[in-house]
């Protein structure tokens, strides 16, 4: 279809918004409460007006998800150009951001919406008592946040801002509110922040585009959202409720897969959030990125391999004309475009020598110091571009922004107007059942309303019963460690067998059947096999216990210890935890189902009550929970040094009065003990045993943990998510029902002019209902 089609759909459905805006301004001004999930009409108004806005704009939102320490921050600085967003060692991203890619803008600015900006200052207040109470444990706990803590401790940090500019001020303030959204996880877990927030912080930023595409035309304007890893303890839950809430509101999704660390458990938390979004907007708006290819090593899965372990993993199908995966270095492209920028910015007055970008650029380039010196002095503006310029192209970033961002950009009208008429759509049904219940209920006598009421009020306090007997964090956890005690003891005792390979004078072949997880067997015959080899012609100190000259010898044994059982310790440790993991998969699916089936009776009822006593019908809401795994990080060995004992021979001199010249001294050979500075190294079988023995236990442990932390926490958030949807479905119809015995107690004539005003909400909503239809046909047709 020509691009005149679409621009004619857009504004179409752009006029068609702003009218159903206006239609539910009406509609909130005649108390009709039509939030199809009973939140305040004036919220869902904002919301969709921000929507609109969107629309307008033609603003694609793009969330990017992604494991903790993927490069999700790497790559979106590297696309932007410059280091806009903040990184340290540990996990910074705690608080959804919308980056929008802005054209002609000089410096970055960040806007908070003044409700949140009022809940971050607010924050500051209760965060400060609870640093000052807990100061000292805390300052243990959370080093790197110490400079935050002082302050709070000191109330040095004033409220927040509405709005923040300058690359400086940005990056100071982003760093402060995702350090305050990790401390209120950590200090107050019940206020959900993130819960609170009415929407992700915008920064609008210049960016950096190549110069044969600085003049090119965009379609839309792309928004991406820098989402927090679902994988980080203590936060995880009110975590991946934040990023699910930018995944419902998004057009297209893009997943971030580390390579050193694909298949791990945190890509399976990325696709149980991402999925049923997926299903929504379509598989063909789901894009995979592979970052740090470029620790790819000779053996390592290939680029064939990468494609084909991702359309598996992802179920993405893609071919010559339709690329959604894409490998980069994120790294690379960052440093390249950095330098790049520079010289497009600073032309020949850059001086390379005393430039930070191109002094990091050529960093990354060579290892020794004296070649990265003889670059800085050496190397003219040319060579720099030149090599900067290979260097983004080999980064894999330019196939990204081609294939994947900017086609998304000019697909971003269809993208829009499907997401938007969908929304419509949802909410124009919700208000027409709210106007029509209103209306039959104000055409009722006030006591069948009565009875009505009452009935409601009855099934709502029952649902609070049940809300009040729902399953508690504390009874959750009991319940699921209890029907896991089996699955964990099992899971030690695969470990036992699996570390018997390690004990002294069992380096023999074993049987093949162990009796737990009976298919580790070869893997435990392979180990005491590689042990024996380890062992053999060593220097015993004692039974089991080896003598090394220098340490780089005795780590260099133990590393063939552990790496002899490493393998069937972590395929037990795997195995264990993919049957925990379905165990607990199974509890929540039985405690779910339990609630629904205690919990949906009663909306139903009410359901066909109301629809048999006014006329109308109503939908039952269809509630579901997600259930996410957990992950168990690895573990690693230790040693242990011996000071020894030396023997010497020496020569002394002395006189012996047999010797007939006994007057003169005699030199003689004797042997002494002394103690050197020298040490040995041992290593003992038993002692790396004992160790790996408790690294897997702590692991085991931290199954508990997550179970606790994560497990039963989302659990909880989801049923409660489950009750609050059920108690917005009843407060909704209770709501227009004691605005419709209010009707019936008007004069007649105000009762005509509430009924017409009524009419005419349900006739225009069912006319807009008419035009969306339309537009999603001409939508198909389009595509």
């Amino acid at each position: 279809m020509e691009s005149d089609y679409w621009l004619q759909l857009h504004k179409d459905v752009v006029t068609r918004f702003t009218a159903v805006i206006e239609l539910l301004e009406e509609a909130t001004a005649s108390a009709l409460h039509w939030s199809p999930d009973d939140s305040d009409s004036e919220a869902s108004l904002r919301h969709l007006r921000r929507r609109r806005q969107s629309v307008v704009d033609l603003e694609l939102r793009m969330p990017i998800v992604a494991p903790m320490k993927a490069g999700k921050s790497t790559i979106i600085n590297a696309i932007v150009g410059y280091d806009l967003l903040p990184a340290r060692s540990e996990a910074m991203t705690t608080l959804p951001t919308r980056i929008e890619l802005v054209d002609g803008l000089t410096e970055p600015e960040l806007t908070i919406a003044r409700e949140d900006a009022l809940l971050f200052s607010s924050l500051i207040e209760e965060l400060a008592v609870q640093v000052e109470n807990h100061f000292s444990m805390l300052a243990d706990k959370l080093s790197h946040l110490e400079e935050l803590l002082e302050d709070l401790r000191a109330r040095k940090l004033g409220p927040i801002e509405e709005c923040y500019r300058g690359h400086s001020r940005v990056l100071t303030v982003l760093i402060l509110l995702n350090d305050l959204v990790r401390l209120s996880g950590m200090l107050l877990p019940t206020a959900d922040i993130l819960g609170q927030i009415s929407d992700a912080p915008t920064l609008r930023t210049p960016y950096w585009r190549r110069p044969e595409l600085g003049t090119a035309e965009t379609t839309g304007r792309l928004s991406l959202i820098d989402t927090p890893g679902p994988d980080e303890t203590g936060t995880a839950v009110r975590l991946t409720g934040a990023v699910r809430t930018q995944l419902e509101n998004c057009h297209v999704v893009l997943i971030l897969l580390d390579y050193t660390a694909m298949g791990r458990e945190a890509d399976e938390k990325i696709k149980n959030l991402t999925d049923p979004v997926v299903e929504q907007i379509g598989r063909g708006k789901l894009y995979a990125v592979v970052n740090k290819v470029d620790q790819r090593r000779p053996g390592d899965r290939d680029t064939e391999g990468v494609q084909r372990f991702v359309r598996v993993d992802l179920g993405l199908v893609e071919n010559s004309e339709d690329r959604r995966i894409f490998e980069t270095k994120g790294r690379l492209g960052l440093v390249a475009a950095k330098a790049l920028a520079a010289l497009d910015r600073e032309g020949e007055r850059l001086v390379i020598a005393d430039d930070h970008a191109a002094r990091q650029f050529v960093w990354e380039q060579y290892e020794d110091d004296e070649d990265r010196n003889d670059a800085l002095r050496t190397w003219s503006h040319e060579q720099l571009r030149r090599r900067a310029a290979r260097k983004w192209d080999e980064s894999g970033l330019p196939q990204l922004l081609q294939h994947g961002i900017s086609r998304v950009r000019a697909e971003a009208v269809p993208i829009l107007i499907g997401s938007a008429l969908n929304q419509l759509d949802a909410v124009l049904k919700s208000l027409i059942e709210v106007a029509r219940l209103r209306m039959q209920g104000a055409a009722a006598d006030a006591k069948r309303i009565q009875d009505e009421l009452e009935a409601l009020k009855k099934e709502t306090r029952l649902l609070e019963r049940l809300r009040s007997d729902m399953p508690q964090p504390k009874q959750l956890s009991k319940e699921i460690q209890g029907r896991l005690n089996a699955h964990i003891a099992r899971l030690r005792v695969a470990g036992d067998h699996v570390l018997s390979a390690l004990d002294v004078g069992e380096t023999r072949s074993a049987s093949s059947d162990t009796g737990v997880f009976g298919w580790l067997g070869r893997r435990i015959h392979l180990a005491r096999e590689s042990v024996g080899d380890a062992i053999s012609g060593k220097k015993h100190r004692s039974p089991g216990v080896l003598e090394f000259g220098t340490r780089a010898e005795a780590d260099l044994h133990i590393n063939l210890l552990t790496g002899a059982v490493m393998e069937p310790l972590r395929a037990a440790l795997e195995q264990g935890r993919d049957e925990i993991a379905g165990a607990v998969a199974e509890i929540a699916t039985k405690v779910v189902a339990a609630e629904d089936r205690k919990a949906r009776p009663i909306i139903e009822r009410a359901s066909r009550r109301l629809s048999t006593a006014f006329d109308v019908t109503l939908t039952v809401p269809e509630l579901d929970i997600a259930y996410h795994d957990i992950e168990v990080p690895a573990a690693g060995p230790q040693e242990q040094v011996y000071t020894v004992k030396k023997t010497r021979n020496v020569e002394k001199k002395v006189r012996e009065w047999k010797y007939w010249l006994r007057l003169i001294p005699r030199k003689r050979i004797t042997s002494e003990e002394y103690q050197v500075e020298e040490s040995v190294f041992l290593v003992s079988q038993e002692r790396v045993k004992r160790e790996l023995s408790m690294s897997f236990s702590s692991q085991i442990d931290q199954i508990a943990q997550e179970l606790g932390e994560y497990v039963v926490g989302e659990l909880s958030a989801q049923l409660m998510a489950y009750y609050d949807g059920l108690d917005a479905f009843l407060g909704r119809y209770h709501a227009s029902l004691k605005q419709a015995l209010e009707d019936a107690g008007q004069s007649d004539v105000q009762q005509q002019e509430m009924h017409a005003k009524l009419m005419a909400v349900i006739t225009a909503a069912e006319e807009h209902l008419i035009a969306i239809a339309s537009f999603q046909r001409q939508l198909k047709a389009g595509k």
